[in-house]
């Protein structure tokens, strides 16, 4: 068969990458998570990829595009009145009969650290909302998340402040949209969500909060599109039914987060310049000769009376 016609069966790399809208890093997470088969075609150096596969992940990534939202929303901090419909929304996309976190305790959460719940409004009503725990770095809270079978206990006094250099983890409880029947609002208020959470992490750069991990696992469908069109890559998760995200911020190359991080170094950088001029202005003039140099002769102080210092 000839090559030209067997390639109306695949994609070049350039391909995929306009077809997903999706940068070189993120289609190396999606070849290492398995979601994108590399092919090697007899005589091709370079891989190529089902245009078939291609297709169908395109179709599932469609809803998470950004685009200009056609509807005007507001995303915005949760106020504890907007937690009894975060719960509202939550029961009605996961089922009530679910281990569920008390109003009290998500109050807690929000006192603790005013950005861990937010919202998207269109008008005065909440049509999504994300929940995320800031937790203090280099604790087993996190993998544990991801791992136990049973509700982790997570207490106001497991909460992290945002503090500039204090480094935290941040675990992704959830990312919700209003259960609705229309495929393009749901679409939009999810597109909506992602612009939020995009906005949100260049801002705590901005404030420099220093981030190492952000975690988080689902078991629908729409969750595990989100995860992949992030960039989170997938982890083995000890769960049946269960799948585990992780970005490890540091190393990690996607756009979303390549963001934050250059917000969080200009900051680092101004707050570096700032301490440096701070330094230049208390540093003295060299003004006064007081050491007898350059030929100066060093005058004796004047015991005259009228140039005596006053007492303190």
């Amino acid at each position: 068969m000839p090559l030209k016609a067997v390639f109306k069966d695949y994609y070049t790399a350039a391909q995929v990458k306009k077809a997903l809208n999706i940068t070189d890093g993120m289609l190396y997470n999606f070849i290492r998570n398995g979601d994108i088969e590399t092919v090697k075609l007899p005589g091709r150096k370079q891989s190529v990829y089902k245009r078939d596969q291609i297709d169908k992940l395109a179709r599932e990534l469609k809803p998470f595009t950004a685009r200009k939202p056609a509807k005007s929303t507001t995303f915005t901090l949760a106020t504890k009145e907007d937690l009894a419909t975060i719960m509202e929304i939550s029961n009605a996309l996961f089922g009530a009969g679910r281990s569920v976190t008390p109003l009290e305790r998500r109050i807690g959460w929000l006192e603790k650290n005013p950005f861990t719940y937010h919202v998207l409004k269109q008008g005065a009503k909440i049509v999504g909302y994300v929940s995320l725990l800031p937790l203090k770095a280099g604790t087993d809270k996190i993998k544990r998340l991801l791992g136990d079978t049973v509700a982790v206990d997570i207490t106001p006094d497991d909460i992290q402040e945002f503090r500039p250099g204090i480094p935290i983890d941040i675990y992704v409880m959830s990312i919700a949209v209003i259960p609705t029947d229309n495929a393009a609002d749901k679409h939009e208020y999810g597109s909506s969500l992602i612009r939020g959470l995009r906005r949100l992490l260049i801002d705590l750069g901005k404030q420099g909060i220093t981030i190492e991990t952000i975690a988080a696992r689902s078991d629908t469908p729409d969750g595990i599109r989100l995860m992949r069109h992030i960039g989170f890559t997938e982890i083995e998760s000890p769960l049946p039914g269960k799948r585990a995200f992780i970005i490890r911020v540091p190393e990690s190359g996607i756009p979303l987060i390549i963001e934050y991080k250059q917000a969080l170094r200009e900051r680092q950088h101004t707050k570096a310049d700032s301490k440096t001029d701070s330094r230049t202005e208390r540093k003295p003039a060299k003004t006064v000769d007081v050491g007898g140099q350059n030929g100066t002769e060093q005058k004796s102080p004047s015991r005259s009376k009228s140039h005596a210092p006053k007492s303190q």
